[in-house]
């Protein structure tokens, strides 16, 4: 595994990380993640690893954010309230039900995620990142509980607005008033208490994102058997294991960095139609 010196001017001037013969290469794919998976990746390579901590806690947090969120407006139908505008409780429920299964060991074990584009695997390498896309979400969920018990009466306001929408739509479906449950809302101890259950989770992930020195991203050569046996999962690809050998080049990135999304350039939507048919896609 060769290291690559990270160079501002060119990422700036490119939108790359990588040479563009490395970039554009069809059987490159890329990783990014945290120093503090560094020493573990360069040894061992990319493998599953045990996340139940994890999974506990991602779906702790679901569930106590749907009890918040969740309301009955008829015996069957329910609709959750805007409870917090971040995305986090998203992307927490994605990957709980989604991305986490259990081995046959009983380990509750996370795919490995690649993508075409060495730029998206930039956004993994960043510190808001470090430990993964569930301990951000973790992270952001406690700034939404913080800002919620903060403006709580705000935020009553638009939830009873929400109600009446969703009460007036009902109407307007043929429910009768009788049909309809009288407006519920969460509590602000509510909220308060969702701290405290969820302090261990939030002390977590601030502690990960404290270790984090430097991003790294990987850029990984693989064949098209590798790609058969893949999954297709938006811009991104999960393989069970990636093995040290197949690791070509690593690249270390500073902490000052800023990144801005980007769309694919034509290089990259070449490389996605070449390998499309290959990619297995999701149930």
């Amino acid at each position: 595994m060769k290291t690559i010196n990270f160079d501002k001017a060119y990422f700036d001037s490119t939108g790359h990380l990588f040479p563009l013969e490395i970039a554009n290469d069809h059987n490159i794919f890329f990783h990014g993640t945290s120093s503090i998976n560094e020493r573990g990746i360069d040894e061992l390579g990319l493998v599953y690893f045990n996340t139940s901590n994890l999974k506990v806690w991602s779906e702790l947090a679901s569930g106590i954010i749907d009890n918040l969120r969740t309301f009955y407006i008829t015996e069957k139908t329910k609709f959750h309230y805007n409870v917090f505008e971040s995305g986090a409780i998203l992307i927490l429920k994605l990957y709980t039900e989604n991305d986490f299964k259990k081995s046959n060991k009983g380990k509750y074990e996370k795919p490995i995620f690649l993508t075409f584009n060495d730029k998206s695997a930039l956004l993994y390498a960043l510190k808001s990142r470090a430990g993964g896309e569930t301990i951000y979400a973790l992270k952001e969920l406690e700034k939404d509980l913080h800002n919620t018990i903060n403006i709580y009466e705000d935020k009553e306001k638009k939830w009873q607005e929400q109600y009446l929408q969703e009460k007036k739509g009902h109407l307007e479906l043929g429910f009768t008033e009788d049909r309809i449950s009288p407006y519920e809302k969460p509590e602000l101890s509510d909220f308060e208490k969702a701290l405290v259950s969820l302090k261990g989770a939030f002390n977590y992930a601030k502690e990960l994102e404290s270790n984090h020195e430097y991003g790294c991203v990987y850029a990984i050569k693989l064949n098209e058997d590798d790609i058969s046996n893949m999954q297709f999962d938006h811009s991104y690809v999960c393989l069970n294991k990636v093995p040290q050998s197949k690791i070509l080049f690593k690249m270390k990135i500073p902490d000052n960095i800023d990144y801005a999304e980007n769309s694919w350039d034509n290089a990259m939507m070449e490389k996605w139609d070449y390998w499309k048919d290959l990619v297995k896609r999701p149930n």
